[in-house]
């Protein structure tokens, strides 16, 4: 299975399962008072158009141009523009905050920490990270380890090998570690399985 086959129904069946981690982000970059913001592996802009909605400063980046051409339906300007989030043609220290959304899983470990390191050379010193993926812990219920295990193997290929080695090299924690990240702030959706971690900047 290619989920990039159906860019453009994808939004119809993910979001229900993360507008609430969506308006969550809204919610972050209100309160910690951000005004630019980038969304790395930005899919069809979804996350970016809510932003812009509240005012944001908002762009976002995405390699697939399945998904770039959802996402630039009904705007002059596109919200999103292709780049290869793991070498980020943007200078340093330009956002407020960085943010990503169920992309590391499905990456190659080495790409994940690359596009993790790139995130934070574009993220001015004092600004945040937004890190949002899988968590499969003790603290997730079976329901939601057996179902997300489930539709990741029914993806398949390299989706499914990376997201089984995202789980067994310790996910976002051992990602945030390995870049010396600490956690401002976390947040734990359990009924499907994901984490959201708040990372400040240090530089």
């Amino acid at each position: 299975m290619n989920e990039y086959k159906f860019a453009p129904v994808y939004d119809f069946f993910l979001s229900p399962y993360i507008t609430r981690i969506r308006r969550k982000v809204v919610d972050i970059s209100q309160n910690y008072g951000f005004k630019t913001i980038l969304d790395v592996c930005c899919g069809t802009g979804h996350q970016v158009r809510l932003l812009r909605k509240h005012g944001f400063d908002a762009t976002g980046v995405d390699l697939n141009e399945d998904m770039l051409r959802q996402s630039g339906k009904g705007f002059i300007t596109p919200p999103c523009r292709k780049q290869d989030a793991s070498a980020l043609d943007i200078p340093g220290n330009s956002f407020d905050m960085s943010t990503t959304t169920l992309s590391l899983h499905e990456t190659d470990p080495g790409i994940a920490k690359s596009i993790v390191s790139e995130m934070i050379r574009i993220t001015k010193p004092g600004g945040f990270l937004l890190l949002i993926d899988y968590e499969l812990s003790v603290r997730t219920s079976t329901f939601s380890h057996k179902l997300t295990s489930l539709v990741e193997w029914m993806v398949g290929g390299d989706h499914y090998r990376n997201f089984r080695k995202y789980n067994s090299n310790g996910g976002l924690e051992k990602l945030a570690e390995s870049e010396k990240l600490e956690i401002e702030k976390e947040f734990i959706f359990t009924r499907h399985g994901l984490v959201m971690k708040l990372l400040e900047v240090h530089k």
